[in-house]
């Protein structure tokens, strides 16, 4: 039998916002059939699931979250997970959704301040109110989501600042992808990738900074050593798509990741882990097949490259990451 061990529930397209680097907006709005959200919570539960995140669009606007959440619980996922703009936060949802079992509540910020926020995203006054809510109500789990560009790593030590102040559990740092428009812009430096992930080595204080797991390059920073050498190793040391994971998307369909939109359609999640050709190119795509600039880096034993990269940019699957500085 396939094994799981993290899906992404896509539920709404409907989003309040219009961030620069996104498709989803108030038009032609589509949600997530909540029986389908059943059916597959109910599958990938059988199948162990360890890790769901339910996203949007705007995860708030989805008329049945509270519904999905719980049923999810039920299940006997162990952990439910869900990122929201701050958009729409009132005490009574909040105490809602956890009622209904969810795990943690991450919250997307960009910058400390508006003037560098908005530079990538919208909403930051939705989510300085969100996080002013959840400090208030004494929540210790708190997740804010920092997309790392190159116009907002000089604010990163006072987004940590402001993180302390609201009592936030973790800062998760993710790399950006391509946008609604296959495109990638405002791509962090060397120099820039270095700062971080020293910041990120040399943590300090109550608020711990984590790094997604599919920001390979920053994982490799981080974990490279003198007296250890670099430990992210092996088969999951960045993006795993093609392995264990998988988005189940709005309109019902199946993907590798929530950005890879090759979108395939079975009658289980077990058929599609076991038998979707994209799954199995992807599984086969490692250091062997490592195109420039990653065969000749010195990380290349060290990281996986995001593979929505290339399937956006270039509408193809491939180990490389042309658009990285990590090697100069």
């Amino acid at each position: 039998m396939a094994k799981l061990s993290s899906m992404n529930l896509e539920v709404t397209t409907a989003c309040p916002f219009r961030c620069p680097q996104c498709y989803c907006s108030m038009e032609n709005v589509k949600h997530l059939d909540p029986e389908t959200a059943k059916k597959r919570l109910a599958e990938a539960a059988a199948l162990e699931l360890q890790s769901l995140s339910v996203s949007g669009g705007e995860t708030m606007c989805y008329p049945h979250l509270l519904e999905v959440i719980s049923f999810a619980k039920s299940c006997g996922i162990p952990g439910v997970h869900a990122a929201f703009s701050g958009w729409g936060f009132t005490k009574e949802k909040v105490e809602e959704m956890l009622a209904a079992g969810l795990d943690s509540i991450s919250i997307s910020l960009n910058g400390s301040t508006e003037t560098v926020n908005r530079q990538t995203r919208q909403g930051y006054d939705d989510a300085i109110n969100a996080l002013k809510l959840l400090k208030e109500m004494g929540y210790e789990h708190t997740t804010v989501n920092w997309v790392m560009h190159s116009n907002n790593v000089d604010d990163f030590d006072a987004l940590v600042q402001l993180c302390e102040e609201f009592n936030v559990e973790m800062i998760d740092v993710i790399s950006f992808k391509p946008d609604a428009k296959a495109q990638l812009k405002s791509v962090p430096s060397r120099e820039q990738l270095q700062t971080v992930a020293g910041k990120i080595k040399n943590q300090s204080g109550n608020v711990r900074i984590a790094v997604e797991k599919c920001y390979s390059q920053m994982i490799a920073l981080v974990a490279d050593t003198k007296l250890f050498g670099n430990m992210n190793r092996g088969k999951y040391r960045g993006c795993i798509a093609g392995y264990e994971c998988l988005s189940v998307n709005v309109d019902g369909s199946f993907s590798p990741c929530r950005h890879i939109h090759y979108r395939e359609n079975y009658d289980s999640i077990e058929a599609y882990l076991t038998q979707s050709p994209v799954m199995r190119e992807l599984a086969a795509c490692d250091e062997s097949k490592a195109e420039e600039p990653c065969r000749s880096c010195r990380f290349l034993m060290n990281c996986r490259p995001c593979i929505s990269i290339n399937t956006e940019i270039d509408d193809r699957i491939a180990f490389k990451n042309a658009y990285c500085h990590v090697n100069g």
